[in-house]
C-alpha cells in the first residue's frame, strides 16, 4: 500500500546482499504482461520477473543463478506482496496471486478497466487531470504512485467517464429514453471480455 509519509524502498537485501529494485509503473506493468504469458513455464516467468525487478547485469545475473527455485520464488512473491500487489477493489478485479491471476472471482465480477484497453484514455486522463506524460515517466514514476494517482482521476477525465459509464446502473433510470441512451455508453465503453483476465 502507498502511503505518502514514508520513504518507497528502491532496494531490496538477498542474504544480506543489497539489490537496487525496478518498481516503476513501465516496469511492472511489462512484468505483469509477462507473468500472463501461459507460453512459459512457471519457474520460466519467475525467472524473467526477477529480471525485470533487479536486472540482468553480470554480477545480479551470477548471484541470482546460485538460488534455487524456491527461493527466488519466495522473493518474488515477498516483492510483488510489499510493492506490486493493490489493495483489492471494485475496479481492479479483486485479490489476485502472485501470478496475477483473480482470486475467489464471481462469475459477474473482474476488472472494470485494462491498462492495455483504456491505455489511450489513461495517458490522456494523466496529461489532462496532471500534466504527466506517461510515456516520458514510465521508467520513473512508482508503480504504487501510479496507481494512487489513477484512482485519484478527477471527474471530466476521459477514464474517469468511461468508469462511470461501466459501473452505471442503469436499472434505477426511469425515464426511457435516457435509459437508452446510458445503455448505449454502458455498451458502447463496455470492457471486452479478452481484457478481463489480463491486465
Amino acid at each position: 500500500m502507498f502511503r505518502f509519509y514514508t520513504e518507497i524502498p528502491d532496494t531490496y537485501s538477498i542474504f544480506g546482499h543489497e539489490f537496487k529494485v525496478d518498481l516503476s509503473f513501465g516496469t511492472v506493468i511489462n512484468l505483469l504482461r509477462m507473468i500472463h504469458d501461459e507460453s512459459l513455464s512457471i519457474q520460466g516467468r519467475i525467472d524473467y520477473a526477477l529480471v525485470f525487478i533487479f536486472g540482468n547485469d553480470k554480477d545480479t545475473k551470477a548471484f541470482f543463478k546460485t538460488l534455487d527455485y524456491e527461493t527466488k520464488l519466495a522473493i518474488y512473491k515477498d516483492i510483488y506482496e510489499q510493492g506490486i500487489s493493490l489493495p483489492e477493489t471494485k475496479e481492479n478485479g479483486g485479490q489476485r496471486d502472485i501470478l496475477g491471476n483473480l482470486l475467489d472471482q464471481d462469475e459477474d465480477d473482474g476488472p472494470a478497466y485494462s491498462l492495455d484497453y483504456d491505455s489511450s484514455a489513461i495517458f490522456a486522463s494523466f496529461m489532462q487531470a496532471y500534466h504527466i506524460d506517461l510515456e516520458q515517466v514510465r521508467h520513473t514514476l512508482h508503480w504504487q504512485k501510479f496507481n494512487a494517482l489513477l484512482s485519484g482521476l478527477p471527474e471530466g477525465t476521459k477514464f474517469a467517464q468511461i468508469m462511470k459509464y461501466r459501473h452505471m446502473d442503469t436499472s434505477q433510470i426511469q425515464d426511457s429514453q435516457e435509459k437508452a441512451y446510458y445503455e448505449r455508453l454502458k455498451a458502447q465503453y463496455a470492457l471486452p471480455d479478452q481484457y478481463k483476465e489480463g491486465l
